[in-house]
C-alpha cells in the first residue's frame, strides 16, 4: 500500500500570493529543494522556503527597503556558510496585495539585471577564449 503524498507546506502560501501577483503577468511557482521558486517570464525573482518564508531577489538598487524594514537576507544553511541575494519579505508587504505586487516587480527587475550581468560575463569569457584569427600564411 502506498502512502498518499501530502501537499507541500509552501503551496498554501503560494495560493495566497498568486492572486495579488496576477497583474505582473504569468507568474508561476516551481518546486525546488523543499520549497519553491517564483518565476515571471522564466526569470526566478522570489522563493518560498520550506518553512513558508517568502523571499524576493535583491541587489544594491533594491536592498534598502528590506534592510530599512529589518529584514534579513536568505541564508539557506544553518551554519551561515552561504548568503543568497534574496531578502525576507516583510509581513506588512505580504498582507497588502498592491504593495506585494510592486515589491515583486522590483525583485523581478533585480533578477533580470543579475541574468544580464551573468550573460555579459559569459560573453566576455568566450571572447577571451576564442582563438585569434590567423593570417593567410598561418601566422598571427
Amino acid at each position: 500500500m502506498t502512502a498518499k503524498r501530502s501537499e507541500p507546506k509552501w503551496r498554501e502560501r503560494w495560493e495566497a500570493m498568486a492572486g495579488p501577483l496576477a497583474p505582473l503577468g504569468d507568474v508561476r511557482v516551481r518546486p525546488m529543494f523543499g520549497g519553491a521558486g517564483i518565476y515571471l517570464d522564466g526569470t526566478m525573482f522570489g522563493l518560498i522556503t520550506r518553512d513558508c518564508v517568502v523571499c524576493f531577489r535583491t541587489d544594491a538598487e533594491t536592498r534598502g527597503p528590506y534592510e530599512d524594514a529589518g529584514m534579513e537576507p536568505f541564508v539557506p544553511f544553518a551554519d551561515g556558510r552561504m548568503v543568497m541575494p534574496y531578502h525576507h519579505v516583510p509581513a506588512e508587504v505580504l498582507a497588502d496585495g498592491e504593495v506585494l505586487c510592486a515589491w515583486a516587480q522590483t525583485a523581478w527587475e533585480a533578477a533580470k539585471r543579475a541574468v544580464a550581468g551573468r550573460e555579459a560575463a559569459r560573453r566576455t569569457v568566450r571572447r577571451r577564449q576564442s582563438p585569434r584569427p590567423t593570417t593567410r600564411r598561418g601566422r598571427r
